[in-house]
């Protein structure tokens, strides 16, 4: 088993004790419990193996912003589609011109980040719009 101790603020704490206690379980089992639905949760995120293994020198504080970036991406491409498919054509032009401001840079991240799920995504929207 591999030890890792975390800081929580001191009413994160608190409240983690008090909760531990009413319900008898202990705060280890809470803590693995919780890391494991965290892990569960964002296991299927934007996967950077490959483009950090090529780039090593970059900071962790980088690689997590790129991660965000590829997330919020995926959540504004897939409003898109949705809006494409439900929004009359009249109104589709706006959706459209969103879409054209976000096309480089997705473009760019599905390329340095090599992301399944965003290409997937891209590629929907494209194919949509090309309808």
């Amino acid at each position: 088993m591999k030890s890792k101790h975390l800081r929580l603020p001191e009413p994160t704490a608190k409240d983690f004790e008090v909760l531990c206690a009413l319900l008898g379980i202990s705060e280890r089992q809470a803590g693995e419990l919780a890391i494991r639905q965290w892990i569960q949760r964002n296991r299927n995120q934007a996967s950077l193996e490959t483009w950090t293994e090529a780039r090593s020198s970059v900071a962790p504080v980088d690689r997590a912003l790129v991660n965000v970036h590829v997330t919020i991406m995926k959540a504004e491409l897939r409003q898109i589609l949705d809006e494409l498919q439900i929004v009359a054509a009249e109104y589709q032009i706006e959706v459209l011109r969103r879409l054209q401001k976000l096309m480089p840079t997705a473009r760019a991240l599905v390329e340095e980040t090599r992301d399944k799920e965003l290409g997937e995504v891209l590629t929907a929207v494209a194919a949509k719009v090309t309808l």
